[in-house]
């Protein structure tokens, strides 16, 4: 296996071993129905998340770290798939759940337009 060095990490205040979802995030995947912002919300902290554990686990060997990988791919799968609908609202699955996303048109942090 090869191994890159790198610059000294403080992992003190790093999420070890916790449950795969922050607040944040469990928040946002409660209210995905009832708040187009909470796919942003739930795809950036995913996304976070999944950084502090790829800093405390870099080799990924945690399932933990995997949970909140797929769980930023997906949320962010999910918001792009909310930008794009022609519909109210379109079905995603985002961690383990296929959940109903409100559609939300292009925004400015959205950078995608339907084609056709």
């Amino acid at each position: 296996m090869l191994s890159v060095p790198r610059h000294a990490f403080e992992r003190d205040d790093v999420p070890g071993r916790e449950p795969v979802l922050s607040r944040g995030v469990v928040w946002a995947l409660e209210d995905l129905q009832e708040s187009p912002m909470a796919v942003r919300i739930a795809m950036s902290d995913s996304l976070l998340l999944a950084q502090e554990r790829a800093a405390a686990d870099p080799p990924a060997e945690w399932l933990e770290t995997w949970e909140t990988w797929v769980t930023a791919m997906q949320s962010g799968s999910a918001m792009f798939a909310a930008a794009t609908t022609p519909e109210a609202s379109t079905a995603c699955l985002i961690h383990h759940e296929v959940r109903s996303v409100l559609a939300t048109g292009p925004h400015g942090w959205r950078r995608c337009r339907p084609t056709g």
